[in-house]
This record gives C-alpha cells, structure tokens and sequence, in this order.
C-alpha cells in the first residue's frame, strides 16, 4: 500500500488512520454524509490518477488539469458509484476521460501564429549566406532550439 502523504492522518504509532480504512469503508462514510472521508479517499487515489493523466496527456500542466477535472467529477458523482467494480477503476476511468477531453481540448485550442514581422526580421540576419533554401534551414534550425 502507497505511504500517506498527509501529515494529519497519523496516529501516535506512526500509522496513517486513512490508510487503514478499506475505500468501501470510506465510500460508506460518505453516503452518511462524512466529508472528510470524501477528502482521504480523494487524496489516496491522487496520486494514480495524475499519474495516468500524466500518460495519458504527456504535459504535467494538462496532466494538473485534467486530474483536477477528475477529481470534481468523482466528488460530484461518488454517491452514484455503483459498486460493479471497484471505486479504483472507477476512478481510473474517470481520469482516463478527463484526460482524453483534455487532449481534445488542447487539439481546438487556437495555436499562436508566428509574428510575420519577426520572421521577416530574423531571415534579414541570414540574407546573402547562401541560397534561399539554406538560410531557411539555417533559420528554421534556429527556431527549433
């Protein structure tokens, strides 16, 4: 089991409480309306969900997001959470799909456009060294670094 990260979890024998208590447990201190066992079983799973969101999206800023987005999507809905399987891969599929609509997202995001000024500026510096194919490479090469 993934040591706990939180500080406050931990008892005077060095054992973290949340930890100890199963996520069904939890899951059914959260239908009695027990909002700190919403936060222990959100922060226990965190750090597997970013990770795939992190897999999946290859950014940690998107990854960031997307986790986010997961983990209000399993607030809002933990008490719809069925039971079919368990609340892990509940979850994983969760982010899973947070992450994929994160991608989508950043596939419509408009991509800046070079400023024209700047490129006609930086080819000037290269202009008479070569043909145009090769200022072009060069130039380019530089853009890349």
């Amino acid at each position: 089991m993934q040591r706990c990260q939180s500080v406050s979890h931990w008892n005077r024998r060095d054992r973290c409480v949340a930890c100890t208590v199963t996520d069904d447990e939890l899951l059914e201190r959260i239908r009695l309306g027990d909002s700190s066992a919403l936060e222990d079983l959100l922060r226990r799973h965190h750090p597997r969900l970013h990770a795939v969101c992190l897999r999946i999206l290859g950014h940690r800023s998107d990854a960031d997001d997307a986790a986010q987005n997961a983990l209000v999507s399993i607030a809002r809905n933990v008490t719809a959470f069925d039971g079919r399987s368990s609340f892990a891969t509940w979850a994983y599929r969760i982010a899973t799909n947070a992450a994929l609509d994160e991608m989508r997202r950043r596939r419509r995001r408009p991509r800046p456009s070079p400023d024209v000024d700047a490129v006609h500026e930086r080819l000037a510096e290269y202009g008479g060294r070569g043909t145009r194919l090769q200022i072009c490479k060069r130039f380019f090469d530089t853009l890349l670094i």
